[in-house]
């Protein structure tokens, strides 16, 4: 609002205007039963180190792809804790995802727990290369070192793994470099073999929709599916505008029925049994950037 025209309320509550306030209010009730329900996430992690340009050094790990590629392309819930956040965050997971050149003693200490305790660790060769407390120590590459690992030394090959890496036994876990930087084409072409590898078969929700981002949440026995047809992502990649169909849930429920509301235009879609739902129910049309959230509900 320009600061020169008084604000009216009822004006700026009303549908169509320019201001937004009439969809906060509308989507309030929304807003706070969503505030109560508790983001669930998929057995995967992403450890989000600093950047090269933290400690002075210009290289900058290209982590954009890999985060595109699980989030929107292969539709997982991963857990993400970013650079300085607390690592014991991604505790209960099978693989970790690793990505920034510049890696802090907590984070270092914390990779090294997760694998030899069975963890799956997947990185690009630069993630980790830099100490944050001693960046400018000789060393060939500080987050390897720190797991055992010969930066020269060959790994065994995966042939379901098309592009130059090295696998390496640490522990009870296991590491996956990856030698050369990979797109977000590349990183999409692997993921399944990726997470056959680690044990990751299942998945909270999925769709179709290649360009859609899901999150699952739950309040009791109640469950949220949001989902996002993004047809762009900036210079990542282009989609189409819009898309019609189906968005699978996955998640194991007990035996009922189950009603599915949409909650942003507040429709009933249907009544569903766990299988009907797994197996996908109609979310409608969506254009570019459109948001939709499933209410699912056990019926009593």
């Amino acid at each position: 609002l320009s600061g020169a025209t008084p604000f009216k309320y009822d004006a700026a509550t009303q549908p169509g205007h320019s201001t937004g306030l009439d969809k906060v209010v509308t989507y309030a009730p929304m807003m706070r039963e969503l505030s109560d329900a508790d983001k669930q996430h998929d057995a995967v992690g992403i450890l989000e180190l600093r950047q090269g340009r933290e400690i002075g050094a210009g290289y900058e790990d290209p982590i954009r792809p890999m985060h595109c590629a699980i989030y929107a392309f292969a539709h997982y819930n991963p857990r993400v804790v970013s650079s300085g956040g607390r690592p014991d965050s991604l505790d209960g997971v099978k693989v970790i995802f690793a990505g920034g050149s510049v890696i802090d003693a907590e984070q270092s200490a914390f990779l090294l727990r997760f694998v030899q305790r069975g963890g799956t660790l997947v990185m690009p060769v630069s993630a980790g290369q830099y100490r944050l407390e001693s960046p400018d120590a000789v060393t060939t590459h500080a987050l390897l070192s720190n797991l055992g690992i010969d930066f020269f030394a060959a790994g065994t090959q995966r042939p379901d793994m098309p592009f130059p890496h090295d696998c390496y036994q640490v522990g009870n876990g296991q590491v996956l470099i990856l030698r050369t930087a990979l797109n977000l084409a590349q990183w999409e072409t692997i993921l399944p073999a990726v997470m056959r590898w680690t044990g990751v078969t299942t998945r909270l929700a999925d769709t179709d929709d290649r360009y859609m981002q899901l999150h699952v949440l739950r309040r009791g026995g109640t469950w949220y599916l949001a989902t996002t047809h993004r047809g762009s992502g900036g210079m990542m990649y282009t989609g189409p505008k819009t898309w019609t169909g189906k968005v699978r849930f996955l998640q194991q429920l007990p035996t009922g029925n189950y009603r599915v509301t949409e909650m942003m235009n507040s429709t009933e879609v249907g009544t569903f049994t766990p299988a009907q739902l797994a197996d996908g129910f109609a979310a409608g049309e969506y254009n570019d950037l459109q948001m939709k959230i499933f209410k699912i509900e056990p019926i009593k």
